[in-house]
């Protein structure tokens, strides 16, 4: 009688625990940039010296190309233009997910400083 409780509660407690695996989370890769990046400071804004942030959004596909640009948070029409035409230009290695590449919505901060 105790060897028979015993293997039925060693082979319960084996089936149990392999009943309660969590699978390994997927693992996200976020997208980085290729290259070196650079905004400027409008030029004709240099003399009103507009110190601040900006926020742009947009979207990186999944061979890394940047679309749908938008500035959330802006400091005037010639700061979105010289942000807007600056992501226009970079190139990403595409975010992953379990090494397939995937479509992300990205926010990149701006900061504008006045010398």
């Amino acid at each position: 009688m105790k060897k028979s409780l015993f293997l039925f509660l060693f082979i319960g407690l084996t089936l149990g625990s392999q009943i309660g695996t969590v699978p390994i989370k997927n693992k996200l890769i976020k997208p980085k940039i290729k290259g070196k990046i650079s905004i400027e400071y409008p030029k004709n804004k240099i003399p009103s010296k507009i110190n601040g942030k900006s926020l742009a959004e947009y979207y990186i596909d999944k061979k890394g190309n940047v679309y749908d640009i938008i500035i959330i948070n802006s400091l005037g029409n010639e700061f979105d233009d010289a942000i807007i035409d600056a992501v226009k230009e970079f190139k990403y290695k595409p975010a992953m997910i379990n090494n397939k590449a995937i479509k992300v919505k990205y926010r990149l901060p701006v900061h504008f400083k006045s010398y």
